[in-house]
């Protein structure tokens, strides 16, 4: 059984939309006592169909008053706020969490069976492998080391820090930058790639994560870019940057230098990795 970090669901629901032909809308409920319903929304009421056994005077307040014996159809009328089960918040998010789960199992069975993914980093490909549970929250690390009682512990994190290495801004102003320009906060890693994480998509709080998981964890996603790659290909066919492309590689030095002050194992140029799923078993 899976236990899912995080879950790209719109990289489902676009899977789900091309192997279908549209995404699922509709979802019907399961009546025990096999009695056909209809349920159509007029107003602000439901009209109900259903054939029931009538021995005695049944009422319906409110609704209906049927007498008689045998098998009976009544057309009853209910305040909209009657929900079925998968009307309600709770029953969506459940249908909508089992369809997206499934939908993940037929995924990977795709790209096992084609042979789309890799267990090594490679451009434009499929990415699958378990690694080292390594996840890091700049806002987190942040917030942790602007406390005034951690700034005396761990002088490196102060403001006042003098920049190290011949960087330009010291740790906490280049954390600060990070999480002001980057467009995730949190990530996992490894020795050669980085995984973004979205919050949107992560079940629970990467702070929390933290806290209760360690070991192995398996990584489904999409190798989309390699840092460095283009300023190489560049220096490579003698192509002079436009001021642009020298401010992204900028950015991309700090935050590679950020993240090597926290872990020096991380290459220079490591690859981008779009997760679509990420667990443990």
């Amino acid at each position: 059984m899976k236990d899912f970090l995080y879950l790209d669901t719109d990289y489902l629901d676009s899977y789900l939309s091309q192997i279908n032909n549209g995404l699922i809308e509709k979802t019907t409920d399961s009546v025990t006592d096999q009695n056909e319903l209809k349920n159509e929304k007029n107003g602000t009421e439901k009209e109900m169909k259903t054939e029931v056994d009538a021995e005695t005077k049944i009422g319906f307040p409110g609704f209906a008053s049927v007498k008689g014996t045998g098998k009976i159809m009544a057309e009853l009328k209910m305040p909209k706020s009657s929900l079925s089960f998968t009307e309600t918040e709770i029953g969506q998010s459940i249908i909508t969490r089992s369809v997206h789960d499934n939908a993940l199992n037929d995924f990977f069975i795709y790209i096992d069976e084609n042979k789309l993914y890799h267990q090594e980093p490679k451009l434009s490909s499929f990415y699958y492998n378990s690694i080292d549970f390594k996840l890091i929250d700049f806002e987190y690390i942040y917030q942790i080391f602007n406390n005034d009682l951690m700034k005396k512990l761990v002088p490196a994190f102060s403001h006042k820090a003098k920049p190290e290495n011949g960087q330009p801004l010291n740790l906490m102003d280049s954390l600060k930058l990070c999480i002001e320009v980057f467009p995730f906060s949190s990530f996992l890693y490894g020795k050669n790639f980085i995984v973004p994480l979205k919050p949107d998509f992560l079940r629970g709080k990467s702070n929390e994560l933290i806290f209760k998981y360690s070991g192995k964890i398996s990584v489904l996603g999409k190798t989309t870019r390699k840092v460095g790659l283009l300023s190489e290909m560049n220096a490579q066919l003698n192509i002079e940057p436009n001021p642009f492309e020298t401010t992204y590689q900028g950015i991309d030095d700090i935050f590679v230098q950020m993240l090597k002050s926290m872990d020096s194992t991380v290459d220079d140029k490591p690859y981008i990795i779009s997760p679509i799923a990420i667990f443990c078993e």
